[in-house]
């Protein structure tokens, strides 16, 4: 295996122990990361010591590794403070960063060492993991205070005990749910989860969910309100059909998502709940403005009140995607001298001014501030919400004759 493995190293006084490592092999030795090298074989060991450590245990266990049959692993040291401070664990933590490469496969041993320091590596380890992407093989903890004891005497008189080396790694799978939950919270986007449950997902029900929750996050992040609606009602149907079989399929292979998934299905049938398609996509505006997708915003807004003529001039929104007979003759009318003058008139313009801006990517001479853009578009969506059902301001709207 050409793993790199790492491990602290304290000043306790570490007793031989009969270690259990993946719940068969036995490995007679004061350190875990003497066990572990014996079983894992990795190309090279990495261990942080202070100094008192280093003078307390360097020659013992460099003496361990030799009389295991592991003395031939490349054996490297690096020093470290205590950690008293703030300052001194970012010493710690930068110490870690660079002996650490991009794509290295990593072994943890997190047993020994300064209660800090195995929190640390782990926290450090795993920043790495999604920074520069390395591939952390195993997290093992020597697990002595559960240890059993044994008819075995070590040479310092004291019973020596098996000791379980326990398997960590299965958490260490939370750091990518974490990840998923975050742009779920943030954004509103579940397609990492959608990653997450691909990985570790083992039947065709788990990838249909990847699936549905991948392509509704993707018509979110597009601004398709109509591929939104019928991503959220494939999805709520999907769900009521199998609800059994996904509850226990994500007790036994999801168990984070479990926590998650009512929250998400909740949150995007929300967006389904006006009976009016435009009352839907204004609440997808505000959707959008809270999770700070503006361009998303802007654009939907102005073709929903592009939409809300057409109801006015067709009675229904069923050629809505006409472009040149239907949509052109709404812009128009929008455009038109006996709506400038009105409050609809006003806010199309402040509407169109935002949009365009955001559109031509700040292209223009009098191009917008950033935080001015995020105000506005706010303002904008309260004024369209004041005008919207307005019957009286979008009358007009009905007899306009189209001019091509």
């Amino acid at each position: 295996m050409c793993a790199t493995l790492i491990g602290f190293m304290g000043t306790g006084n570490y007793r031989y122990s009969q270690y259990v490592v993946n719940d068969e092999t036995e490995v007679r030795t004061p350190y875990v990361t003497v066990a572990l090298a014996k079983v894992k074989r990795p190309s090279r060991i990495l261990m942080f010591m202070t100094a008192d450590a280093k003078n307390q245990h360097y020659t013992a266990f460099q003496n361990e590794l030799r009389v295991k049959g592991c003395g031939d692993i490349s054996l490297d040291i690096v020093d470290v403070p205590l950690g008293r401070n703030e300052g001194e664990l970012w010493v710690i933590f930068r110490r870690i960063v660079e002996n650490v490469e991009p794509g290295m496969s990593v072994i943890f041993d997190i047993t020994h060492g300064l209660r800090s320091f195995p929190i640390l590596g782990i926290l450090s380890l795993s920043y790495l993991q999604f920074s520069i992407g390395i591939d952390l093989q195993g997290l093992y903890y020597g697990a002595y205070d559960v240890g059993v004891d044994t008819d075995l005497v070590s040479t310092d008189g004291y019973s020596v005990k098996r000791v379980p080396v326990f398997e960590l790694s299965p958490f260490i799978s939370l750091l990518p749910w974490m990840a998923g939950v975050n742009d779920f919270n943030r954004y509103g986007d579940s397609r990492e989860l959608a990653k997450v449950l691909l990985k570790v997902g083992a039947s065709s029900k788990m990838e249909e969910l990847a699936e549905r929750l991948s392509v509704l996050s993707t018509a979110l992040m597009i601004g398709r309100p109509e591929d939104v609606e019928k991503s959220v009602e494939d999805l709520g149907a999907f769900q009521s059909k199998n609800q059994a079989q996904m509850a226990e399929e994500i007790q036994r292979w999801a168990q984070p998502f479990e926590l998650v998934s009512d929250k998400i299905l909740k949150e995007y049938q929300e967006l389904m709940q006006p009976e009016h398609p435009l009352e839907r996509r204004l609440g997808l505006v505000e959707w959008y403005l809270k999770r700070q997708h503006i361009s998303q915003a802007m654009t939907l807004l102005r073709e929903t009140m592009v939409s809300r003529v057409i109801l006015v001039q067709e009675g229904s929104l069923e050629n809505e995607n006409k472009l040149k007979s239907v949509r052109e003759r709404a812009e128009q009318w929008l455009n038109s001298l006996c709506c400038k003058t009105s409050p609809l008139g006003k806010i199309w313009r402040e509407i169109g001014n935002v949009r365009n801006d955001i559109a031509h990517c700040g292209f223009r001479i009098n191009r917008m501030r950033l935080g001015k853009i995020v105000e506005k578009a706010n303002i904008c969506f309260e004024g369209a919400k004041v005008v919207f059902w307005e019957e009286s301001l979008w009358a007009l709207a009905k007899d306009y004759v189209h001019t091509p």
